[in-house]
């Protein structure tokens, strides 16, 4: 099994993205944008009332039900999507994988990132109550966190998602289609 001092010292170390350094070790560091090829979706196939895509053994599953209210946009440094939720909303992971950050941060309030399989990092932000430490092993769909609106960067009650591969920041909405 992989501890997780492995993956903070992944995170820990600088990867190259888009013609810069991107310190993944801060969950609010320098971003960088990425454009990869589509992901193979596919339709509620178990039963579960939701869209997810497939590839290379990894499944994933959208976070939370809601009305997306911005988009990815790296010209401003918006690396991920605003989800307007109710207070109080339960988070879900979107994969198998490890808890790597779970903490206060100043602009994103109670944050918490997941180190999913293929390079894939989840990253969710602006939470009312965390439910996982790092370090702790997640499964898809497990209920992570409380949507809220904390931090100092936040304009009401959401979820900010982020979705990054091998440092590379990906627009969300190409995964989930329903978004």
């Amino acid at each position: 099994a992989t501890s997780s001092v492995e993956f903070a010292t992944i995170l820990d170390e600088p990867v190259l993205g888009a013609g810069r350094d991107v310190d993944m070790g801060s969950v609010l560091g320098d971003r960088a944008e990425a454009v990869l090829p589509v992901p193979t979706v596919l339709a509620d196939p178990v039963g579960l009332g939701q869209r997810y895509f497939e590839g290379e053994n990894l499944t994933v599953f959208p976070p939370v039900d809601g009305f997306v209210t911005r988009l990815l946009d790296p010209t401003i440094e918006h690396y991920g999507v605003d989800i307007a939720v109710p207070e109080g909303t339960v988070i879900r992971s979107i994969g198998d994988g490890y808890v790597v950050f779970a903490d206060w941060t100043h602009e994103g309030g109670y944050a918490l990132a997941i180190q999913h399989a293929k390079g894939y990092l989840s990253v969710y932000k602006h939470n009312q109550r965390l439910l996982k430490t790092a370090g702790d092993r997640v499964r898809s769909l497990e209920p992570i966190a409380r949507s809220g609106n904390t931090g100092e960067v936040t304009t009401g009650p959401h979820l900010h998602f982020e979705l990054w591969q091998n440092g590379l920041a990906q627009d969300p909405r190409r995964y989930f289609v329903e978004w």
